[in-house]
């Protein structure tokens, strides 16, 4: 940097110099330097407008992804609430099933024990006729028996 800066000066005395018609030996080096230095500028200015160039598509190209992912979260929100929603009904339906399900069996267990209580009596019922019949016939066995059994005891 410091260089550059002589080297400058030099060439703004050479510039003066040459406009007051002053000749130099040096004029040659000086306007070889002094191409050299255009086309390094040029050179420069060539990098610069194509880092510029670059830039501006990497920009570009940053806010075509911003706006994509704009759009995919958008989508992706929008579907969350889809699904949200369906398991919400989803749920809402399976809990009305299970308490028809849980009604219908606890209709289903009154019914069977009611059921099993009709069926108990009727065998109750039922077991008390066997029983009074057996009874009947054991009395009347017994009675034949013993006035039987009596009389053969008497016999032998």
């Amino acid at each position: 940097s410091t260089q550059s800066s002589g080297k400058r000066r030099r060439l703004a005395k050479e510039v003066k110099a040459r406009s007051a018609g002053e000749t130099n030996p040096e004029d040659f080096t000086l306007e070889m330097e002094l191409a050299e230095a255009l086309k390094r500028e040029k050179k420069l200015k060539l990098k610069m407008s194509e880092f510029s160039e670059t830039i501006e598509k990497l920009m570009k190209n940053a806010d075509m992804r911003h706006t994509q992912q704009s759009s995919y979260i958008g989508d992706l929100k929008r579907t969350n609430e889809a699904i949200t929603s369906a398991y919400d009904k989803s749920k809402k339906k399976h809990s009305m099933s299970l308490k028809k399900l849980e009604a219908q069996i606890t209709q289903l267990v009154a019914q069977h024990e009611r059921e099993v209580k009709s069926h108990v009596g009727a065998s109750k019922s039922e077991l008390d006729v066997v029983n009074n019949r057996l009874s009947y016939f054991e009395e009347r066995s017994c009675s034949s028996f013993g006035s039987q059994g009596h009389g053969e005891e008497t016999e032998l």
